[in-house]
């Protein structure tokens, strides 16, 4: 089905279920309206290859779990300003979260984006765009990234071996940062680098090693870190003599895209997260 006519039959639906009987009954809150899309939700919304795989489980919980956890995302909303979402938002999202139902902190993001588009106090802030990026991201990024976009920029380092005289070096490593677990300890995130690449790709942070943290203390962790440490440690014993191991001072900041999505999806209301 062309995205054009799947955009028109999602805001159908959205149409259809907050004039339904069971929209009425509801009360005021048009989130539990939308538990009565469930019906066509099996044939338009999901993917077909997705059918066999996951059709009953995306059935059971439009019926039984979509409406009170939606409700539950918008009811921070006045009743007077809930509106019904773009179908060009909460198809796409829809859609998607049909894939996510065992990955929570995708899954909430999908139904923060539904709850945003449906505030008729800044409903343009929940753009279209916004579910593909989340298409884009895989759980652990998720539970990583708002203690990255929330945060007054972040340091990051470009690891280097360097040659004697200075002229030349090359980069074993990038987009190193300070990652302590729930203990504060050090440890090694072997995925944190290519996570960074995503997310710039996604436009969410910029990366810049012209810029740094005038912080004191900002880059205080790099040598204490596993990954750092462990490049020294582990040189061939035929590298070339006198190269040395160091690092450039770098910065990672949020985009104003990545400040508008975090909003929109919710991960701008969440706790503080250590890295």
């Amino acid at each position: 089905m062309k995205p054009e006519k799947l955009a028109h039959v999602a805001g159908e639906m959205l149409r259809i279920a907050k004039d339904s009987p069971d929209a009425r009954k509801a009360g005021n809150n048009f989130a539990a309206s939308v538990l009565t899309v469930t019906e066509l939700l099996e044939n338009v919304l999901l993917p077909v290859k997705a059918i066999n795989y996951g059709l009953g489980r995306a059935k059971e919980y439009m019926a039984t779990k979509f409406g009170p956890e939606l409700a539950e995302k918008t009811s921070g909303i006045p009743d007077e300003f809930l509106i019904e979402p773009k179908a060009s938002v909460v198809g796409p999202a829809l859609q998607s979260m049909a894939f996510t139902l065992d990955e929570k902190p995708l899954k909430d993001m999908y139904l923060s984006l539904i709850a945003a588009a449906m505030d008729g106090r800044d409903p343009d802030a929940a753009h279209p765009a916004f579910a593909e990026i989340i298409r884009q991201l895989s759980t652990p990024e998720a539970i990583a990234l708002p203690a990255f976009l929330l945060a007054d920029g972040v340091a990051v380092v470009e690891v280097r071996i360097q040659a004697p005289d200075g002229t030349e070096y090359f980069v074993p490593l990038q987009h190193l940062a300070e990652t302590v677990d729930a203990a504060g300890r050090p440890f090694e995130n072997e995925r944190f680098p290519a996570w960074v690449d995503n997310w710039v790709r996604l436009g969410l942070v910029e990366v810049s090693y012209s810029k740094s943290l005038a912080e004191k203390d900002a880059y205080a962790w790099v040598e204490s870190q596993v990954a750092y440490d462990n490049l020294l440690k582990n040189r061939p014993s035929d590298a070339e003599e006198g190269w040395t191991q160091t690092f450039v001072k770098g910065s990672l900041q949020t985009t104003a895209w990545g400040t508008a999505f975090a909003a929109a999806t919710g991960l701008a209301s969440l706790p503080d997260v250590q890295h």
